[in-house]
Parts: structure tokens; C-alpha cells; sequence
């Protein structure tokens, strides 16, 4: 996934920004997981807009254990 967002910022490829997504949803159960991209769209009402975000998330393997339980 860093790979391919490391040549997606190079090239500008949006292949490549989606190839990332794509291994990104592959990671399954990473205890750090993290993101980069247009992960959620707000759009303004001249639809000119996106957002561009990223974020670290940390598993609390405690607590999601207990959420599992609790489904």
C-alpha cells in the first residue's frame, strides 16, 4: 500500500491511489492500520469540492473483544 501511494504521489496516477485502497481493504486485522486518500466525500452544493484526509488508528484488542461479545 505505501508503495503504490508513493508512486501514486510521483506519477499522480489515480490507478495506482486506487490499487492502494484495494490492498488496503485486503490488510485484514492490522493491529495499526492507517489511511490516505479521499476516504469520505463532502461535496459543496456546486459539487467543487473534496476531501482529503488521512488517519492512524491503534487496535485496543481488549476492548474490541469485549465489543465482540457484546454484538
Amino acid at each position: 500500500m505505501i508503495n503504490l501511494y508513493i508512486h501514486h504521489f510521483l506519477t499522480g496516477s489515480m490507478e495506482d491511489h486506487k490499487d492502494s485502497q484495494r490492498a488496503w481493504i485486503k490488510d485484514k486485522s492490522p493491529a495499526v492500520e492507517s489511511n490516505i486518500g479521499w476516504i469520505e466525500h463532502y461535496v459543496d452544493p456546486e459539487n467543487l469540492r473534496a476531501i482529503w484526509e488521512g488517519w492512524v488508528a491503534i487496535v485496543d484488542k481488549p476492548r474490541s473483544e469485549k465489543f465482540a461479545k457484546l454484538v
